[in-house]
């Protein structure tokens, strides 16, 4: 059974909660401890980035982490007393292909977003030069072309240590969240086991799989679902998904949600007919005996 925990998932400000933005704006908050006295430049992704056609727009997960802003272009600073996203200007043409886009002139932007100061990229220059000589640093390295014009002969240091530290202690709702991608994950493939048989194509499995996670309200797969019969299940990163599937043959299936930018990894692999065969069975028990062996292994580190 999936649990509905739809409220958990940042699904843009439209529909965010003030908890959600009080979450981010405590990593802000964070990263301003962990980073004393320096302005942190956070670029987000573009749509020349991080994104195409086909595959859509995807967030870069650090600007993400600390901003839950979903649109391209923007960025943020962040620093003492300062706490400001910079969105892009409006582009009539491009919002005729990838539709409207909010800006710093919107109507109650500042309230949606959580910051105290929502301003145009343009402003970066001004911005900088407003807090005098604090020492500068980009997450992303090298430092975006934005930030290098806008910082003129000033030094630019690394940032993106300081936010993994952050990163690897999880929140009551970021652990939430992961276990909500974990069991949507998991439903997934129960639903692939009970939809497979001989004569379908692993395409079909794919997409019984992905339409459970939509359905739970997972944005998108984690990476491009592996659903690999016979002899495809030996190629380590097919993708193809095209082939027929015969009685008396293996499926591996790795396959994982993302959902609200935190993302499953599980493969498993089943008889096609619902039975393995002897010798399936024995190299099957094999390789369980020889994970649980790895796991139980002592730390080298």
């Amino acid at each position: 059974m999936i649990r509905p925990v739809f409220s958990l998932l940042f699904l843009g400000f439209s529909l965010a909660a003030a908890d959600d933005l009080a979450e981010f704006r405590a990593r802000r908050d964070a990263l301003r401890k962990a980073t004393p006295g320096a302005l942190v430049y956070v670029p987000g992704g573009t749509e020349e980035e991080k994104g195409n056609i086909r595959s859509g727009f995807v967030q870069d997960p650090n600007f993400f982490y600390l901003t839950g802003w979903m649109e391209p272009g923007a960025a943020a600073l962040i620093g003492p007393g300062v706490d400001v996203l910079l969105l892009p200007e409006p582009n009539a043409t491009r919002e005729r292909y990838t539709g409207k886009k909010d800006h710093a002139g919107t109507p109650g932007i500042a309230a949606r977003t959580g910051f105290e100061n929502v301003a145009n990229v343009t402003a970066l220059k001004e911005l900088l030069a407003a807090q005098g000589d604090a020492r500068l640093l980009s997450v992303r390295m090298p430092a975006p072309e934005a930030l290098k014009e806008a910082a003129g002969n000033r030094e630019v240091g690394p940032a993106l240590e300081a936010i993994h530290r952050l990163r690897m202690v999880k929140s009551a709702k970021e652990v939430a969240l992961i276990q909500h991608t974990t069991d949507v994950t998991i439903e997934a493939h129960k639903a692939a086991w009970r939809r497979t048989a001989p004569g379908l194509r692993e395409y079909q499995v794919a997409a019984t799989m992905s339409n459970v996670y939509f359905e739970a309200g997972c944005e998108r797969h984690g990476y491009p679902p592996i659903v690999a019969s016979g002899p495809n299940a030996i190629i380590l990163h097919y993708q193809s998904n095209k082939r027929k599937m015969d009685s008396g043959e293996l499926l591996l299936m790795d396959v994982g949600a993302e959902c609200a930018m935190y993302t499953a990894d599980i493969t498993r692999t089943i008889p096609v007919n619902g039975k393995f065969t002897a010798r399936q069975r024995e190299l099957y028990n094999a390789v369980l005996k020889a994970a649980d062996a790895a796991i139980a292994a002592p730390s080298l580190g």
